[in-house]
């Protein structure tokens, strides 16, 4: 899983197979996803980014699950991580 500097999230599956491809999960981010981090148990993605928010991806059916929109921090988020 991965995102861009234009606010979308990617996901290559099976990324050791030689065939894997690369899929566009999402466009939703304002700006470049700063953070990326998956759940281990789960089909879901957390991104943060420049545009101050948090938002949880389902990756199977390509769904905003939780989008929380400009974080109570005046810059932009940077590092997360998912237990």
């Amino acid at each position: 899983v991965f995102g861009t500097a234009e606010g979308s999230l990617f996901l290559k599956r099976k990324a050791h197979h030689p065939n894997a491809k690369i899929e566009l999960v999402m466009d939703s981010h304002n700006g470049t996803i700063t953070g990326v981090d998956t759940f281990p148990f789960q089909h879901y993605a957390a991104t943060i980014g420049e545009d101050g928010s948090l938002r949880i991806w389902n990756y199977l059916n390509n769904t905003i699950n939780i989008l929380t929109s400009k974080m109570s921090v005046s810059a932009p988020l940077t590092a997360i991580s998912c237990c």
